[in-house]
């Protein structure tokens, strides 16, 4: 039996990186393992503690791993992340999954920088990446959901200043700095294949010619099934998903585009650079992050 395609996506939040495994999802005999290394880095026993002691505690659920370190199978889909140490992640990832051909796994840059030894082997990287003007303004609802869980009140968005009072969530170089830093260790060091870019916005609004690129350079099979799937977050009772993650997918409010979503949907036309709309605290992120997306994006994927 020929070896299994391994592809693993990076990106920062609302690249729809969870909606294109969806998409994957529609592959026969795939396997999607989901934000392995971001359990350990927020919640596993190897966390940063700091932090850590903010998030309310997690409901025990029972989870068996095997001798070999590996999950159970009735373990796989909502384990708890007490088991999720950054080795306990690579083994996930590199472990062989009988009859399945295609293993593939999403995962934030930044959550892996600080343990680059525990980067996976054997696979295919693909970066998603998006114009820092779209992404800062959803991520900061996203942190606004994040604070209310922690501290029991709602803070109104005009007065949430994420680069000063989220810095504890913002990871440092505000997740574009990270990706790029990861991007260039993998080319540098020759880890697998030239890596993938992909840009969102290039995938939102053709979607067949970008996953049919996609695809043949990874080694897929591609059909127009899929550029559509079932609404919901039932197929995360496949992946290979921590409970806190299956949790949020299922619950979240900023996870509705995910849950709702049953293809990817152009983007609205308007103003790109969205200048005038940015309140100061985005803009100083946008800022930040446009030379570590603007080197990407040169390299992207083009149809």
């Amino acid at each position: 039996m020929s070896e299994p395609v391994r592809v693993v996506l990076w990106g920062c939040p609302r690249t729809c990186s969870s909606s294109f495994l969806k998409c994957m999802s529609k592959i026969p005999d795939t396997q999607v393992l989901f934000e392995l290394f971001t359990t350990a880095h927020l919640y596993g026993p190897e966390r940063d503690q700091t932090v850590a002691t903010t998030f309310q505690k997690e409901p025990h659920v029972d989870t068996k791993v095997e001798e070999n370190g590996l999950l159970a199978r009735e373990s796989k889909s909502g384990f708890h992340s007490s088991v999720a140490t950054y080795s306990f992640a690579k083994k996930q990832l590199e472990a062989d999954y009988q009859g399945k051909k295609v293993i593939i796994a999403k995962e934030m840059a930044q959550c892996l920088i600080p343990k680059l030894d525990h980067l996976p082997k054997g696979y295919q990287h693909v970066f998603l990446i998006r114009n820092p003007v779209k992404v800062f303004p959803s991520w900061k609802k996203i942190i606004q959901e994040v604070l209310m869980v922690r501290y029991g009140e709602l803070t109104a968005l005009d007065d949430l200043i994420i680069d000063r009072q989220a810095r504890d969530v913002m990871p440092s170089g505000f997740g574009f700095k990270e990706t790029y830093e990861l991007y260039q260790y993998i080319k540098d060091n020759k880890l697998g294949p030239e890596p993938i870019i992909i840009d969102t916005e290039d995938l939102k609004n053709n979607p067949a010619g970008i996953l049919s690129q996609f695809c043949e350079r990874v080694g897929l099979p591609y059909t127009d099934d899929l550029l559509a799937w079932e609404k919901g977050s039932d197929v995360a009772d496949s992946w290979i998903i921590s409970q806190r993650h299956k949790f949020i997918l299922k619950n979240a409010k900023t996870c509705e585009v995910f849950r709702e979503s049953t293809e990817f949907n152009k983007s609205p036309m308007g103003n790109e650079n969205g200048v005038a709309t940015l309140t100061a605290d985005v803009q100083r992120c946008v800022d930040a992050s446009i030379p570590y997306y603007t080197k990407m994006f040169e390299h992207r994927l083009k149809v």
